[in-house]
């Protein structure tokens, strides 16, 4: 069952609650959208598997029910998979689940370990 608070964390630590932030432009030229920092590579694919209709960065950005329910979602299998919402966090923030994320870093320094540190 997908807990609320989950969502509180991570956007508290990704946007501060706010649906229309962009995150910087990376090296690939991706960058993260609204208030959970989802991906733009992964925005299309990830609202077409939740919505069943692929959005633009653009849509989601100005969409907040969607970006609610694409984190949910997505969190949610997470969790599902890999048994707790820590290691779901470091997932959302690395790819990988806690054992091989904790010393991941991104380009402001925080590493997976220091991210779930946070989430809790």
């Amino acid at each position: 069952m997908f807990n609320p608070a989950w969502s509180d964390a991570i956007s508290s630590i990704e946007s501060g609650g706010n649906y229309g932030i962009l995150g910087p432009v990376t090296k690939n030229g991706d960058r993260a959208v609204g208030k959970y920092q989802v991906m733009t590579s992964n925005i299309g694919p990830w609202t077409k598997e939740v919505l069943g209709k692929a959005m633009t960065p653009q849509e989601f950005a100005n969409n907040p029910a969607a970006q609610d329910a694409v984190f949910q979602a997505k969190f949610g299998q997470s969790v599902a998979k890999y048994g707790n919402p820590q290691d779901a966090a470091s997932v959302w923030f690395t790819g990988k689940p806690l054992a091989q994320g904790a010393g991941r870093s991104d380009v402001l320094g925080t590493t997976g370990q220091g991210y779930v540190d946070k989430f809790n």
